[in-house]
């Protein structure tokens, strides 16, 4: 299949990186371990979604684990969350 590989609905948490967010609409895309880009809604990030505009537009790498969860338009990520490196210890709150 041209190097992509067939996910499972459901599989247990994978690994990715953050590519790009789309801050006024509210969504972004990320790169999995497994080579698939998969979309994710604001709603479904556990971070800070201010936060992440900002980590990219400083071309900071922002890497974080999801599930991949069934929509309508096929796989996307679910509970997508920064991994600890990537978390408040680079955003303290005041």
């Amino acid at each position: 299949m041209d190097g992509i590989r067939v996910v499972r609905i459901g599989d247990a948490v994978m690994r990715g990186v953050i590519k790009r967010v789309m801050y006024e609409k509210k969504f972004g895309f990320l790169l999995g371990e497994d080579g698939n880009e998969y979309f994710f809604h604001m709603s479904d990030y556990r971070g800070d979604f201010e936060f992440l505009h900002v980590d990219l537009r400083e071309e900071r790498r922002v890497d974080v684990e999801f599930s991949v969860v069934p929509s309508i338009k096929g796989p996307r990520a679910g509970n997508v969350v920064p991994t600890a490196k990537d978390s408040e210890e680079d955003h303290p709150r005041n």
